[in-house]
């Protein structure tokens, strides 16, 4: 539920994990907030629209904490070709605790095994994509997308690759209509992921809907 205090407090909230995020990478020259005002911005609306999805304080950290680090994913991915294992590690460290915490809370092991089953199909599908596509896509989107399987399951991860193939088809079609770049021009895929992680978590019933129309 939006109100006054409730975004004061997620305006501060989310200000502080962003920080946290740029003061330890030397690739942010210790988050200059000006330099990174958009990174700040998108990051306030994303928690923002966490707001409206959980009311679990527990599991609203933990998406906090993966929606930043992936938007970092996103960014170093765009700027220097390559996802960073320690944000990856991050990011797979959030799905583990959900998990165990849905465990906890239902008194079954059950999720932990979903859990581990997630990241092993997760990992699998990219990783017959990188060998198809022969090396076309990284290691990295593979350890990326098989953590996305974690927290969303590897049902939802399906439709996050499908959503993000589409975007990336698109934008790769743009930049040759536009001149911007060549067939043979490296697309980093780790941006389109993460579009299409945010997709599933903020608008899942809407693709449902355009997915099973």
């Amino acid at each position: 539920m939006f109100n006054i205090l409730n975004i004061v407090l997620i305006a501060i909230f989310s200000f502080f994990v962003t920080k946290i995020f740029l003061d330890n990478d030397k690739l942010f020259n210790k988050g200059n907030v000006f330099k990174y005002r958009g990174i700040y911005l998108l990051n306030l609306v994303l928690h923002l629209l966490l707001l409206n999805i959980t009311n679990d304080l527990f599991e609203f950290i933990m998406y906090s904490i993966f929606l930043t680090a992936s938007l970092f994913i996103s960014y170093i991915d765009k700027e220097i070709k390559l996802i960073p294992n320690e944000l990856v590690i991050i990011t797979l460290i959030c799905g583990v605790l959900l998990s165990i915490s849905r465990a906890i809370a239902n008194n079954s092991f059950m999720p932990i095994m979903y859990m581990v089953i997630n990241l092993l199909i997760g990992f699998m599908i990219i990783f017959l994509l990188i060998v198809i596509s022969r090396g076309g896509m990284g290691l990295g989107d593979a350890k990326y997308l098989a953590v996305i399987a974690v927290l969303l399951g590897y049902e939802k991860a399906i439709l996050v690759l499908f959503i993000s193939s589409f975007a990336g088809t698109f934008y790769a079609i743009y930049l040759l209509a536009t001149k911007k770049g060549k067939l043979k021009s490296e697309i980093p895929f780790g941006p389109f992921l993460t579009m299409g992680t945010y997709c599933m978590i903020f608008f899942e019933n809407f693709v449902y809907k355009i997915f099973f129309m």
